[in-house]
């Protein structure tokens, strides 16, 4: 019976639809067999020249069609379109870049995963939950306590500094909304520990200051301890918070790739990674490291979508800390400032009750 299936189905596809299931199945093979799995860097930079190329041929003819007479919402489908493909086209061009360095500088092991894509699919919108009537009573509960007060027993962050994540309301003063440094420290922390505990390390946001003016001796942040070593991490964090503004700065040891999230330029600053890199070459001299585990290094200098960026001048904060989330989490980034309002909601739900949401 099942072999008179297989004949039916094999009269009703054509030639076409054979030949590609025919080389679907020796891919699977192929991706199975262990000995197989090296995959040619000049075949995989020329396929993703080819994708950056498609995609912008692509762009080009959906720009056209905005300049004939369209209804406004073909319109606005066309826009967010041409959106999510320049956000392939970037990173195609970032993951070109990549290969190419590590065919420069001759690495023999193949990436073991994909770097982080953190262009979001626009077509498909994130939506965040808003919070049921018990947790917005949670919430209301806590902002009711005295300001000097500890949001739970067990930790350090206290009502004032929660306080800076209300959602902002029209007619109050825009610095009693900015993100302050404890609660910023304080969410990092417990996602880094929750999500990889002892993978990701997370530098204080101060001594960050202190290594942007490159006062490298002053800073005597995570001493060498029994089982502790500072590159024995996956991915090292470090919030920035200069001239009362937010941005992250992001190492990825696993891939050799540092980055600059700024939400409100969207364009990485190399010369302040670079600083953290002469921070980290000190570290390595000052430690007795015999190898730099730190070369190669590859910057990344590719801007992040406008569609991430705030659209206002007091989430920042609120920004990075979705990124960082996102890079500890290994998920794409697909908030917008449209999210901010309820983000700050469920993130002080979060340190309220010490749990990670994976809800959102």
């Amino acid at each position: 019976m099942d072999s008179t299936l297989d004949v039916n189905k094999s009269l009703t596809l054509t030639r076409k639809q054979k030949r590609n299931l025919k080389n679907n199945e020796k891919r699977k093979q192929r991706r199975q067999d262990p000995t197989k799995r090296k995959s040619n860097i000049d075949s995989e930079i020329r396929h993703q020249d080819a994708k950056k190329r498609r995609f912008g041929e692509e762009i080009q003819q959906e720009v056209k069609k905005l300049e004939t007479h369209l209804p406004e919402e073909i319109k606005k489908d066309i826009e967010i379109n041409i959106s999510h493909l320049r956000a392939q086209q970037v990173f195609a061009q970032e993951h070109k870049s990549y290969l190419k360095g590590q065919k420069d500088n001759k690495i023999l092991s193949f990436y073991r995963r994909m770097p982080l894509d953190l262009m979001p699919d626009f077509r498909n919108p994130k939506i965040v939950k808003p919070l049921d009537e018990k947790e917005f009573q949670t919430l209301q509960t806590t902002f009711l306590k005295e300001k000097e007060s500890l949001v739970r027993e067990e930790g350090y962050l206290r009502i004032r500094n929660l306080c800076t994540l209300k959602t902002f309301i029209s007619g109050c003063e825009i610095t009693d909304y900015y993100v302050d440094c404890a609660t910023m420290m304080c969410y990092l922390n417990m996602v880094s520990i929750q999500v990889k505990p002892g993978r990701i390390l997370v530098y204080d946001s101060q001594i960050v200051s202190k290594i942007l003016e490159e006062n490298y001796r002053r800073v005597q942040a995570f001493k060498e301890r029994e089982g502790f070593k500072l590159f024995d991490h996956d991915l090292i964090l470090f919030p920035i918070c200069h001239q009362a503004h937010w941005s992250l700065a992001a190492l990825d040891l696993e891939n050799r790739q540092i980055r600059h999230f700024d939400p409100l330029t969207g364009i990485p600053d190399v010369k302040l990674t670079n600083k953290i890199k002469l921070y980290l070459d000190y570290q390595v001299i000052a430690r007795g490291y015999e190898n730099n585990p730190m070369t190669p290094l590859f910057h990344s200098q590719e801007r992040i979508s406008e569609f991430q960026l705030q659209k206002n001048n007091y989430d920042c904060g609120v920004f990075v800390m979705m990124y960082a989330r996102s890079l500890m989490m290994n998920k794409p980034f697909e908030y917008t400032q449209e999210h901010m309002p309820l983000l700050r909601q469920r993130i002080s739900l979060e340190l309220i009750q010490d749990k990670i949401d994976e809800i959102f």
